[in-house]
């Protein structure tokens, strides 16, 4: 079992057999959760022996881990991968069978125990974070208000507001937060992917300046976060992050007094039998690798009761992330199960649409003068385009995004403008109506693996206008008479002025590239 947990974690570890998986951050404790999460399937396996030989027992469950590592691992993988792999599998079968036959007949209890000692020292080591100091910073007046930034991951702008601006009536909570709010009806991310979504929102940057690819996933530029910000005015800072992408490795938890970040994903739903219940078992992809709804809520509901100053919060919730899980508590049993992947993703909203009721109602009965944002960082394609998911392409499905802010002092409004969701910053640290919205174009940026093509692609809205450049062609529509994009402008022949002034905009964006710009490789987050 620790031979067979030992091996996974180091194909883990070096990205054999595509087992890495989408994420560069790998946790030192994989190498005491592999061989935890063997042993569950040891214990799986010890039932069958048992019945079938005692005498033979040890042999059989080695025997059986083996395999099931090797159909696990090897399920899928192409010849040039399949047969060193074969060959380290009959060598690592040899040694473990003649470890588990010697150990068998020489019973050394003293030194089992020992194993399970230095592995309880290892778990308890690797499960404690310990929280990021204080430190001497001068505490923020007791006037402050509260500063609550919500992200719903990977939800459209019209998975909120179906039709023209008007809240979904199944999502009360949101409905009622809109209505609150300043509404952005036409805001847009700076890239179709979670990691330099987020880090756009939170420092202020377009994507294509914060030097993270999916080759590059830590931030290293000096610029400040809006944790950091918030820290230095003497607020308390925590988040409570479900997607696993933003992991301590990214740096994304700079600026943070308490960063909890679902980790299960980093370790155990990489090693072999948690990426396989991982494929097949929703439940285990959504409450195990990730937080749900509820988990989230109730983590930032501990910070939100504490009464120790000004509180910097900042939360994500997954649930509308495939596999578009919903809780239990959200379910109707007599209800029939989504019909298909756009009507489970509203189930799941609408069941974080719970979770948000109650968290608005602490946030403002903790601090009624509290600014509360909530946007997502990207959408989701269910067919549009004939594309699925997300960080495949720069349509509108994947660029356009709800973005609300909601502050005592300013009016509750719509804003049809065009804007980043980069612009958050401004808006919740702004005391009045909030800045000046001025004519600005919103450049978007995307590179796929190069399994993919490599493909390197821009996007431009101006107005109106959206045009997506890429390596061998550009479409043009107008985002505005023609949100489902359907008609290129360009293919019509029209707009030709219009492109001038949109591919000047581009020229001044390739001119601000910050970061590496060859070398991706396939990760398996895009569909």
């Amino acid at each position: 079992m620790l031979l067979v947990g030992l091996a996974d974690a180091a194909v883990i570890e070096n990205g054999l057999l595509g087992a890495s998986g989408w994420i560069q951050y790998i946790p030192p404790r994989i190498w005491v959760v592999s061989p935890l999460c063997w042993a569950v399937v040891a214990a799986g396996l010890s039932i069958p022996a048992l019945l079938v030989s005692r005498r033979h027992y040890a042999l059989i469950v080695v025997v059986g881990l083996i395999v099931s590592f090797a159909a696990i691992r090897l399920h899928g993988q192409p010849m040039r991968r399949l047969l060193p792999g074969a060959a380290v599998m009959v060598l690592f079968c040899g040694a473990a069978v003649m470890f588990a036959r010697r150990w068998n007949t020489e019973r050394r209890p003293g030194s089992a125990w020992l194993v399970m000692v230095v592995l309880l020292g290892c778990v308890l080591s690797a499960c404690v974070h310990p929280e990021t100091s204080a430190g001497n910073r001068p505490g923020a007046p007791a006037s402050s208000p509260d500063v609550l930034v919500v992200f719903l991951d990977t939800v459209p702008y019209t998975s909120l507001f179906p039709r023209a601006g008007e809240s979904d009536p199944s999502m009360p909570a949101l409905s009622k937060f809109a209505r609150e709010s300043v509404v952005f009806d036409r805001a847009y991310t700076p890239s179709p992917w979670t990691l330099p979504a987020h880090f756009a929102a939170v420092t202020g940057l377009p994507a294509h300046e914060l030097g993270l690819d999916f080759d590059h996933q830590k931030y290293e530029r000096p610029d400040l976060t809006l944790a950091e910000i918030f820290r230095r005015k003497g607020y308390r800072t925590a988040a409570v992050i479900s997607n696993s992408f933003l992991n301590r490795g990214t740096d994304f938890e700079r600026g943070f007094d308490r960063f909890e970040q679902a980790g299960n994903a980093l370790d155990v739903c990489r090693t072999a039998p948690g990426a396989l219940a991982d494929r097949h078992w929703p439940w285990f992809a959504a409450s195990v690798c990730n937080w749900s709804a509820q988990e989230v809520t109730d983590r930032a509901l501990s910070d939100l009761r504490r009464h120790d100053g000004p509180l910097f919060l900042v939360l994500n919730y997954m649930d509308g992330h495939d596999p578009y899980y919903v809780e239990k508590k959200c379910r109707d049993g007599n209800a029939t199960p989504p019909a298909d992947d756009r009507h489970a993703h509203l189930a799941a909203l609408r069941c974080i649409d719970r979770s948000l009721d109650l968290l608005f109602r602490v946030t403002l009965k903790r601090n009624p003068h509290a600014v509360i944002a909530v946007l997502a960082d990207h959408g989701e394609q269910f067919g549009e385009h004939g594309l699925t998911h997300h960080g495949n392409s720069l349509y509108t499905q994947l660029l356009h995004v709800p973005l609300m802010v909601r502050a005592p002092a300013m009016t509750p409004r719509h804003i049809s403008d065009p804007v980043s969701i980069a612009i958050l910053g401004q808006w919740i640290t702004a005391a009045g109506e909030g800045p000046q919205i001025t004519s600005s174009s919103v450049v978007s940026h995307l590179i796929l693996p190069s399994s993919l093509g490599g493909t390197r692609s821009w996007s431009v809205i101006r107005g109106s206008l959206h045009l997506i450049s890429r390596d061998d062609r550009e479409e043009l529509y107008d985002v505005v008479h023609d949100p489902l994009e359907v008609t290129n402008l360009i293919a019509a022949g029209a707009m030709s002025q219009p492109l001038v002034e949109l591919h000047a905009e581009l020229a001044r964006a390739r001119a601000a590239v910050s970061g590496p710009q060859k070398g991706f490789r396939s990760i398996g987050y895009v569909h």
